[in-house]
């Protein structure tokens, strides 16, 4: 371990071996891990009814990261911001004039700012000339978001953007050795091993689960950004909460290529779910797949459940022997080999949970919602999974069903959330795509 790894870090003394020990014990600054039964690093009370065999105390809530208990100690080294001044960034792409109107507000003050933007208005793009005016400060900089799938979405796109700026991706399914880089980008959970290391964090997906209403993950935030550093939060869906919670808001109804939302169709696909557990699909897929098949575009085909996305799938292989279509949900541990296998084309579709409803994109995408009905759809999720549809300048727009049991309100709400977008948008410039 280098001296380096300790810059804005929390490390547990106990996982650091006894040669380590000695080699930075004089250079570090030593935390105690509880204080009034408080943990240092996730902030969650210890209430002292579970302890080790020694009768310590320990911390339930962020184990996961490394168990801490009171008799041991965090080693930590103040952010030195030890970078390379960086001389270029590569991105041939130019903003539009409403996100060059959001990069101006951002870069107007230095408090807390939330960019609500529709989903595929290019919030990632946007970032870009903050993250390089930051850069040339030589700040250290997190682009954190809830998911990890979101991670793996943005990490390679920021790489190729910055290629000369050392950056490493954090998560739970990365076991690569930590390394100390300008830019982090990782789940919000990961920001639990930091202690005041960052001048900006950019918080995508903000209101996504397991983030939204998450007073660990928030604290952690708030922890691992400097006292003078800032945040920007971005979010196609924010609440009331968040909204509340800021006031420089930048806010951006129109997609990157000027055209609109697609509208979702609702059609009725009576006891679906009976008819599923008999090998049966709906009428109405069956025709959606077989369009599919022969336009050859991919999909998505959201379900409610894990359960759903196994019986969905068994039955397409029957009807549609031929398809190439694989099924995956967040217990998956082969999903992100899935996506990629849908992202290059070697299967045509996905009958997914709503693991996929936001944070990844794919070119020339239709999407079904098979029990749009069921309470695990909310309005803010479908309106992420339509979201999904339209998202690069090649097939600007798509077809989105809605298949469920009855009509509800929900379904009448997020029809008419997006015809207020999409008026919005209007009065900017976005204008309809006929497919």
């Amino acid at each position: 371990m280098e001296k380096e790894h300790f810059y804005g870090r929390l490390i547990i003394k106990s996982k650091l071996t006894t040669i380590e020990q000695k080699q930075f014990e004089n250079v570090v600054d030593r935390l105690p891990t509880i204080i009034n039964d408080q943990c240092q690093r996730c902030r969650q009370i210890v209430t002292g009814k579970i302890r080790l065999a020694g009768a310590e105390k320990y911390c339930i809530y962020c184990q996961q990261l490394g168990r801490i208990s009171e008799d041991d100690e965090l080693w930590t080294i103040n952010e030195p911001n030890d970078f390379n001044m960086v001389k270029n960034w590569d991105w041939p792409g130019k903003l539009t004039k409403p996100q060059m109107q959001v990069v101006t507000e951002i870069l107007s003050h230095n408090q807390k700012h939330l960019v609500w933007a529709v989903t595929g208005a290019g919030k990632t793009e946007i970032l870009f000339p903050i993250i390089w005016q930051g850069l040339k400060q030589r700040k250290r900089i997190a682009i954190a978001a809830p998911r990890i799938d979101v991670i793996n979405e943005l990490f390679p796109r920021f790489k190729r953007v910055f290629p000369t700026v050392t950056m490493c991706a954090m998560h739970g399914a990365i076991k690569d050795q930590y390394a100390y880089t300008q830019i982090v980008v990782c789940t919000t959970h990961q920001l639990l091993k930091f202690k005041a290391a960052f001048d900006l964090i950019i918080v995508d997906e903000v209101d996504a689960y397991p983030l939204s209403g998450n007073q660990m993950l928030w604290s952690a935030i708030n922890n691992a950004c400097k006292n003078n550093g800032r945040q920007i939060w971005l979010s196609a869906t924010p609440t009331t909460t968040l909204l509340k919670q800021v006031r420089q808001i930048s806010y951006l109804p129109l997609r990157f290529h000027n055209f609109l939302l697609p509208e979702c169709k609702i059609t009725l696909v009576n006891r679906w779910q009976h008819n599923l557990k008999r090998g049966k699909l709906p009428a109405f897929l069956i025709k959606c797949l077989k369009n599919f098949t022969i336009n050859g575009l991919p999909f998505l085909i959201f379900v409610p459940t894990i359960e759903d996305t196994q019986a969905v799938l068994q039955s397409i292989n029957k009807y549609f022997p031929n398809l190439k279509v694989m099924a995956v949900h967040s217990r998956d541990i082969e999903r992100i080999n899935k996506i990629l296998a849908l992202r290059q084309a070697k299967i045509q579709g996905l009958v997914t949970t709503l693991i996929l409803e936001r944070g990844v994109t794919f070119p020339d995408i239709d999407v079904i919602v098979l029990g749009a009905e069921h309470s695990n759809f909310t309005v803010t999720s479908l309106l992420q999974i339509i979201g999904r549809v339209g998202r690069k300048l090649s097939r600007p727009s798509g077809e989105v069903y809605f298949l469920t049991n009855y009509y509800c309100l929900k379904l009448y709400q997020v029809k008419k959330l997006i015809k207020k977008i999409n008026t919005k948008a209007q009065i900017m410039g976005g204008r309809k795509y006929e497919l």
